[in-house]
């Protein structure tokens, strides 16, 4: 799928000391409020960012744990969150700051083909064109048409024979944006007969950085539209 990369100076810009930052779990699955960690840029170490401890403190083990850092931007006449996915890389006693040393978590500093829209905002599902960018497979099953997405879920038709998924079947089934294949992991949470098969409703698993990342472009794209995400991605 197409590139919507954020210039070094605007990375620079968005993560800068004093910035002030929302830090989520990731890996959230369905239905799962997203719990929101409060924290604060406090600088540089050895090129990646030193973060001032969340509030309320992230889960224990701090360290190790995957993340999804995000922040708000609104230099462009509006404001827009992005964000990108890391874990916490060490955790400082003292990390040393204008007001004295003080603790730290570090985590990286994105690359600018790591950030993209998102939102804090409980997951809208978007309904998905026939003849769209989004194609759902699956090995040994008939074509399955992709009704709706979000960032936790998805539904889809399946044409026939019924396969006899149950509620907490697992799938594992092949998510094509633009071309490009991704593996997902999915738990069947429910079915209905409708006209032309039956239509299953899934709850995704924990997603690799890279499907995670080009889900959450694909969805700002159902929303805007592929020139209203080019605008915003200078």
């Amino acid at each position: 799928m197409e590139s919507y990369e954020l210039s070094v100076d605007k990375l620079s810009s968005l993560f800068a000391p004093g910035r002030d930052l929302d830090v989520l779990l990731a890996g959230r699955t369905l239905y799962q409020e997203k719990a929101v960690y409060r924290s604060r840029v406090l600088g540089l170490q050895e090129g990646d960012l030193a973060l001032s401890p969340s509030d309320p403190p992230l889960p224990a083990p701090v360290l190790g744990r995957a993340v999804e850092i995000t922040v708000v931007d609104q230099t462009e006449g509006g404001a827009r969150r992005y964000g990108y996915q890391t874990s916490v890389l060490d955790v400082l006693e003292d990390f040393p700051t204008q007001e004295g040393a003080t603790k730290a978590m570090v985590v990286m500093f994105p690359r600018s083909d790591d950030v993209y829209p998102t939102s804090l905002r409980r997951a809208r599902r978007y309904q998905v064109p026939q003849e769209g960018f989004l194609e759902l497979a699956l090995e040994g099953e008939p074509s399955l048409r992709l009704l709706d997405i979000s960032v936790k879920g998805l539904r889809f038709l399946h044409p026939g024979p019924d396969p006899g998924w149950e509620v907490d079947h697992l799938l594992y089934p092949t998510l094509v944006i633009h071309g490009q294949p991704y593996a997902l992991t999915g738990r069947m949470a429910g079915a209905k007969p409708v006209e032309g098969g039956l239509e299953y409703s899934m709850e995704l698993g924990v997603l690799h950085l890279d499907a995670w990342t080009s889900l959450l472009v694909a969805l700002h794209e159902l929303e805007h539209g592929p020139e209203a995400l080019k605008e915003e991605w200078h």
